[in-house]
């Protein structure tokens, strides 16, 4: 099952600042047991990956950072204020 869904005419930027990456699949569901959609997926290596909602992966990310994991695609941007609001 492919995880990922590419933006149409994305091209990565080299600057890590600006790098587009794709968004998320909408079936798929965050890996820490909720069941709310993934907007944030993660990589190590070539075959491991996960899958966080918002909430979780704002939780998690210093831990994900240091153990060496990379965001391989993002939709945290397509969501309203509000919803992001709800699991601050």
């Amino acid at each position: 099952m492919n995880i990922l869904e590419k933006r149409p005419n994305s091209q990565p930027s080299l600057s890590t600042k600006d790098v587009t990456v794709p968004l998320v699949a909408a079936n798929i569901l965050c890996d820490n047991g909720e069941p709310a959609s993934a907007m944030v997926v993660v990589g190590r290596g070539s075959s491991e990956e996960l899958a966080f909602c918002a909430h979780h992966y704002n939780k998690f990310e210093a831990t994900l950072i240091t153990q060496g994991w990379f965001v391989t695609a993002d939709s945290r941007k397509t969501l309203t204020a509000r919803e992001t609001e709800v699991h601050a």
